[in-house]
C-alpha cells in the first residue's frame, strides 16, 4: 500500500480532491498487521467542518483549501481521505500517542479557523475532532472508524470546537452502527433497498401529476423499515450516495415499465443526498442512465433540500442544477420553510416546484398562524412562476383550504400511503375506475 503514501500528496492532484473511504479502509487495514507486531497504536481523527453544510470539492474549493491546511498539520507518514461532504479523517502513523493525537487535532483546528479565501470569498470555519485508536478495541478498521466517529458525534454536546476521545460508553451504540453498515452493504448489492411511491395530485383537477419516490429497506428478518432506521448510520459510513444510485435507478425503471404499460406517470420526484450533489459527474451519470432506459427527462423530477439549495451559490451542486435543467430534469425544492435559499436561487436554478413543509401544513385549517404563512408563501411562488405542492396531507379539511388559498398539488395520507412498486399498478386502475376527485 505504499502507493496511497502522502509524503508528496497535495489536494488538487486527483480530479476529485482526496482519497475517499475505500482508499481509507485499504491504507488502515495495511497498517494495522504493521502497529500489532509493532505494539503501537494507530490513531484516527474523524474531522468535520462547521461551515456552510454543501462545501464543494474540487480544485479552488473550500474543501480543497481546508484539506491541504489538514495536510500542513501533519506527517508525512500520515494519512488523510475525504469521508464526507465536509468531513475528513485522518490517520496518524503507529507510535503517535493519543496525548499527541490531541495537539495534532488542536493544530487542525487552529489552521482550519484562520480565514479561507476560496474564489474571492472569505470563509470561516472551525471544526469539531473525535479521536479513536487502536488500543480501544479489537484491530478492526469498521470498528476503529465507527469509534472515531462515534467520539465526533460526542463533540455535538459540548460545542462546535471540541475535540473528544472515543468512551466505551458507547459501545452499544458503536456495535448497532457496525452491525447496520455491514447489513447495509449486503442490502445494496441484492437490491433490497427499494423505492416506494407516493402520489402527487392536482387540487384543480384531481389528476395525478406524479409521484414522489422514498427509500425502504426490505429487511428478510424485520421486514419494511423506514428512512430513521438506517440513513443516520449510512450518512455517517458513506453509503448515502449508494443508496441513491439504487433509488434513482430503480425509479428510473419503474417509469420506463409503467409507460411500457400504457400508464400515464408525468413524472417521479427523486431525493438526491448531498453526496450525490457534490459528485461532479452526477449530471451525465443521470444523463446516462435515462437515456439507457429510454425514459425522457422531463418524466424525471430531482428534490432538493431548501438548505442544499442556500448553499449552492457556487461550485459543485451549482454546477449540477444548472446541467440537469439543461438536460430537462425539473427541480423540486423539499420542505421550503425549513432552510435558507434566497429567492435569487430559485430563480437561478430553475426551480420548477417549492414543496411546503408538512410542520406548516399539518393542521392548517385551524391555525390562523399556519394559514397566514402558508398563504404567503404560494403568493410568492406564483410572483416567481414556481409552482407549489404541500407535503403531510392528511385530513379533507386541510385539502380543502388548501385548494381554497391556491395550492396547486398535494401529497399525503389523504391520497394514499406510500407504496411498493407491485402496488402502483392495482392502484392507478382502481383510481381509473372511479369518478375523478381530488
Amino acid at each position: 500500500m505504499a502507493a496511497l503514501s502522502q509524503q508528496k500528496f497535495d489536494i488538487s492532484d486527483l480530479p476529485h480532491g482526496l482519497p475517499g473511504r475505500e482508499q481509507l479502509r485499504q491504507f488502515a487495514a495495511s497498517m494495522l498487521p504493521q502497529s500489532e507486531r509493532n505494539g503501537m497504536e494507530l490513531c484516527f481523527l474523524t474531522i468535520a467542518l462547521n461551515a456552510n453544510p454543501q462545501i464543494a470539492r474540487g480544485r479552488g474549493s473550500a474543501m480543497e483549501a481546508a484539506g491541504n491546511r489538514i495536510l500542513g498539520c501533519i506527517r508525512a507518514g500520515d494519512f488523510l481521505a475525504v469521508s464526507g461532504p465536509a468531513e475528513f479523517v485522518v490517520i496518524l502513523a503507529a507510535g503517535c500517542k493519543q496525548l499527541a493525537a490531541s495537539h495534532v487535532a488542536e493544530r487542525i483546528q487552529q489552521a482550519i479557523e484562520k480565514p479561507l479565501n476560496v474564489t474571492g470569498q472569505a470563509i470561516r470555519m472551525t471544526c469539531q475532532v473525535g479521536i479513536s485508536a487502536t488500543r480501544d478495541d479489537v484491530l478492526d478498521v469498521d470498528r476503529i472508524l465507527a469509534n472515531s466517529a462515534a467520539a465526533l458525534r460526542q463533540c455535538n454536546a459540548t460545542g462546535e470546537k471540541s475535540i473528544r476521545h472515543f468512551s466505551q460508553t458507547t459501545q452499544a451504540e458503536i456495535d448497532h452502527h457496525i452491525f447496520v453498515t455491514r447489513e447495509l452493504d449486503g442490502a445494496l448489492c441484492d437490491g433490497t433497498i427499494v423505492p416506494w411511491f407516493q402520489p402527487q395530485v392536482s387540487l384543480a383537477t384531481g389528476e395525478l401529476t406524479g409521484f414522489e419516490a422514498l427509500v425502504r429497506w426490505d429487511h428478510p428478518e424485520k421486514g419494511i423499515l423506514n428512512p430513521a432506521a438506517f440513513l443516520d448510520v449510512a450518512e455517517q459510513s458513506g453509503q448515502i450516495e449508494k443508496i441513491g444510485e439504487a433509488v434513482l435507478s430503480a425509479s428510473i425503471l419503474a417509469i420506463r415499465d409503467w409507460h411500457q404499460g400504457g400508464f400515464n406517470v408525468p413524472r417521479v420526484a427523486v431525493n438526491l443526498s448531498s453526496s450525490q450533489l457534490n459528485n461532479p459527474c452526477l449530471a451525465e451519470l443521470i444523463k446516462w442512465e435515462l437515456d439507457r432506459h429510454s425514459v425522457a427527462p422531463h418524466h424525471l423530477t430531482i428534490e432538493i433540500l431548501e438548505s442544499v439549495l442556500g448553499g449552492a451559490d457556487s461550485g459543485v451542486i451549482a454546477r449540477n442544477l444548472r446541467s440537469l435543467k439543461a438536460i430537462g430534469v425539473q427541480v423540486d425544492l423539499d420542505d421550503f420553510g425549513t432552510g435558507n435559499a434566497s429567492l435569487i436561487n430559485i430563480r437561478r436554478f430553475g426551480v420548477h416546484r417549492i414543496k411546503i413543509d408538512r410542520a406548516f401544513i399539518k393542521g392548517i385549517d385551524q391555525d390562523l398562524e399556519q394559514q397566514k404563512i402558508t398563504s404567503a408563501i404560494i403568493t410568492m411562488a406564483n410572483a416567481l412562476g414556481v409552482e407549489v405542492l404541500a407535503e403531510g396531507v392528511e385530513t379533507f379539511g386541510e385539502e380543502r383550504f388548501l385548494q381554497h388559498i391556491g395550492c396547486q398539488y398535494i401529497q399525503g395520507f389523504a391520497l394514499a400511503r406510500p407504496m411498493p412498486f407491485q402496488d402502483v399498478v392495482p392502484w392507478l386502475k382502481a383510481r381509473a375506475a372511479q369518478p375523478m376527485t381530488a
